[in-house]
């Protein structure tokens, strides 16, 4: 099982049609078909029954659903977690609002990746609107997350306040 699987079920289950939900997806009706399948068999059970309206979730898939959201999460911890451990070390990841990197001098970071040659510096431009680059902070795929103190306005990236979230 792994999120690829888990998602295409819970957009099948939240649009009960396979081929509204492969466009939820961008993806073949198909190939989202072949994954719901393939789920199917890894847990021995029908989750949907297939009707010419479209489908309709079983039993299964009624309790399958209520976890699925836990699981992905829980998924995506352990290949979080593998990453870290591979990465150990070696690669600082720094996550910024969208437009820090213009008022931040990058000498800053030229200077820090020169000196510490042992660490790989990695960073993400993010949308400071949407809760992205905090969530990848959270989950600790972000080392350090750097956004304006005011995301009302894009006039705060201009007039040089950051703050930094620890």
């Amino acid at each position: 099982m792994n999120t690829k699987d888990l998602k295409s079920f819970r957009a099948v289950y939240e649009e009960p049609s396979i081929n509204q939900a492969a466009k939820k997806l961008f993806i073949t009706p198909q190939g989202l078909s072949r994954n719901i399948r393939a789920l199917e068999t890894e847990l021995y059970t029908v989750l949907f029954e297939r009707t010419r309206q479209g489908v309709k979730p079983t039993e299964s898939a009624c309790l399958l659903y209520g976890r699925a959201e836990g699981l992905v999460r829980q998924l995506k911890a352990v290949e979080n977690g593998n990453r870290q451990l591979k990465n150990k070390g070696i690669v600082l990841r720094i996550g910024c609002a969208c437009g820090v990197f213009n008022v931040l001098p990058f000498r800053l970071v030229q200077r820090f990746t020169e000196e510490n040659s042992r660490i790989r510096v990695e960073w993400n431009d993010g949308n400071p609107w949407s809760a992205w680059m905090t969530y990848l902070y959270y989950i600790n795929m972000v080392h350090i997350y750097i956004n304006c103190t005011d995301c009302s306005n894009r006039a705060c990236l201009k007039s040089k306040k950051i703050g930094i979230t620890t």
